[in-house]
């Protein structure tokens, strides 16, 4: 009866994973974490990853939305998975990223150092 059961699950599991993958790989979909199987079909962690976080700045901003250009004292802004940002492939004096920058890698938040010569990321 056990036997059963596990080939009913390993069926079920089948085919809801329709995609086949490389046998013995491991990859990353989103946060998470793929194994792919000797028979091609991947079996994923299933965290929930954050595809946009919103984060709020203290310092000062201007903004121009034909309201007089008004002024204040904290913004928010949209942040993308890192996949979804275009990179700049250049910087000069070294600079691998724009200071103070923030992306998403994986589940991770990730700011630019201030001098701009790399990431420093939350590990999660």
């Amino acid at each position: 009866m056990k036997l059963l059961i596990l080939i009913v699950a390993t069926l079920v599991v089948g085919a809801l994973c329709s995609e086949q993958c490389v046998p013995g790989t491991t990859f990353k979909e989103d946060c998470n974490t793929c194994r792919c199987g000797e028979n091609g079909l991947k079996a994923c962690t299933r965290k929930m990853c954050p595809s946009v976080e919103t984060v709020v700045a203290d310092e000062p901003y201007a903004r121009n939305d034909n309201t007089n250009g008004t002024t204040g004292s904290s913004t928010t802004e949209s942040i993308t998975s890192a996949d979804e940002k275009e990179e700049v492939a250049e910087h000069t004096n070294g600079q691998v990223c724009t200071p103070n920058e923030i992306k998403m890698k994986d589940c991770n938040r990730c700011r630019c150092a201030n001098n701009g010569i790399g990431w420093f990321c939350t590990r999660k």
